[in-house]
């Protein structure tokens, strides 16, 4: 699995080849498909199969190295999701939520969010924030973002940026909305780096994106 994954991403001296990296993670999951597999199940099994069915059905839905089937791909994260497989669980939200299943999204993430997947948190938090699927809860929200943050996860310091830029809590602190857009930006954001700059007056100071 681990090769399949370097194959994928193009890691660890290896040329970045998606369509070999899809074929080792059919054979993964033929292997662990098959009588043999099934008589030889366990946990770790499961986990393995759920990580290549997961990958797969990435690929799928990239549409690039294979051609795009969005019932195959479903398919797949659903038998991945109930493994429990919180990368699953979010790739399931995410095409409810451009289905328009707001509330099927969102018991994704929340699921996701509970096992502790850190992105789940975002994109949970994120529903909560604009009231999507589920009741509006900026505290709640905010909760979700912080956990979010302190595994170092940037993006969620856009969210937190946008509560306090746009008072959504009630009182608008565009000082503390910039104090979170320079620390996600510090980790990597891009939202956080491409955050309103008339929030700034129209310029960067010059430790901007350093988190500092």
């Amino acid at each position: 699995l681990r090769f399949a994954e370097a194959l994928e991403k193009g890691e660890n001296n290896y040329l970045r080849d998606e369509v070999r990296a899809g074929a080792v993670y059919e054979d993964i999951l033929e292997m662990l498909y098959s009588e043999e597999g099934e008589a030889a199940a366990s946990q770790e099994n499961d986990a393995l199969m759920a990580e290549a069915e997961t990958r797969l059905a990435g690929l799928i839905l990239d549409g690039e190295t294979f051609d795009r089937d969005e019932t195959a791909a479903r398919h797949l994260l659903a038998e991945a999701s109930e493994k429990l497989n919180t990368d699953a669980m979010i790739l399931l939200g995410s095409l409810e939520e451009k289905e328009g299943n707001h509330i099927g999204a969102a018991a994704m993430y929340h699921k996701s969010a509970i096992l502790g997947n850190a992105k789940g948190l975002i994109e949970f938090g994120r529903l909560l924030m604009n009231g999507t699927g589920v009741d509006k809860d900026i505290s709640f929200a905010r909760e979700c973002f912080l956990k979010a943050a302190e595994c170092g996860l940037g993006d969620a310091y856009y969210y937190l940026g946008q509560i306090e830029e746009k008072g959504l809590d009630g009182k608008s602190d565009k000082d503390k909305a910039r104090e979170y857009y320079d620390k996600g930006t510090g980790l990597g954001s891009l939202m956080c780096r491409d955050a309103d700059p008339e929030l700034l007056g129209g310029t960067f100071p010059d430790n901007w994106g350093t988190g500092e």
